[in-house]
C-alpha cells in the first residue's frame, strides 16, 4: 500500500492520538508499505517550519531507507491524465499531488492508506482508513 501524507504524519506523532493508533495495526496487515515522491515532498514542506523538524528529519530519512519510494514516470504522467480527465468530468477535482499518489496507485495496483476520502471518487483506486467513523 501507498502511504498518504496523513498516514506519515499520523506514524511520526511522538505521542499519538488514540484514534492514530490504528494506524499501526493497519500497517502490519500490509502486504508491504510504499512511499512516494509526492508525499515525501508534502512532508518535507509541513516539517520547514516545525519545532520538531529535526527530529522529524531523522525520522523521515529512518523511514525512507526502510521502504521502498515510488518514483513518477511517463507511465506515472499516462495514468494522471486519465484520473484527471475522469475527475473535471465528475466534477470533483481534487488536489493535483493526491491525483499523482492516485496515479502510482494504479500503476502500481496497490491500494492508498489514507484519510482523504476524495481518493474514494477514483475508479479503480482502494482507499484504506484507519479511524473508525462515528
Amino acid at each position: 500500500m501507498i502511504l498518504d501524507t496523513n498516514a506519515i504524519s499520523a506514524m511520526s506523532y511522538e505521542v499519538r492520538r488514540a484514534e492514530d493508533k490504528e494506524i499501526e495495526r493497519v500497517l502490519q496487515e500490509a502486504s508491504h508499505p510504499y512511499l512516494s515522491v509526492p508525499v515525501l515532498a508534502e512532508y518535507r514542506y509541513g516539517l520547514i517550519n516545525s519545532r520538531r523538524q529535526q527530529s522529524l528529519e531523522t525520522w523521515l530519512g529512518q523511514l525512507q531507507s526502510s521502504w521502498p519510494v515510488l518514483v513518477l514516470d511517463v507511465l506515472t504522467a499516462h495514468h494522471y491524465g486519465i484520473i484527471k480527465n475522469q475527475l473535471s468530468k465528475k466534477g470533483r477535482m481534487i488536489p493535483v499531488n493526491d491525483i499523482w499518489i492516485a496515479a502510482l496507485a494504479l500503476q502500481h495496483h496497490l491500494p492508498i492508506l489514507s484519510e482523504d476520502r476524495h481518493f474514494d471518487a477514483i475508479d479503480g483506486v482502494q482507499r484504506i482508513g484507519w479511524k473508525k467513523r462515528r
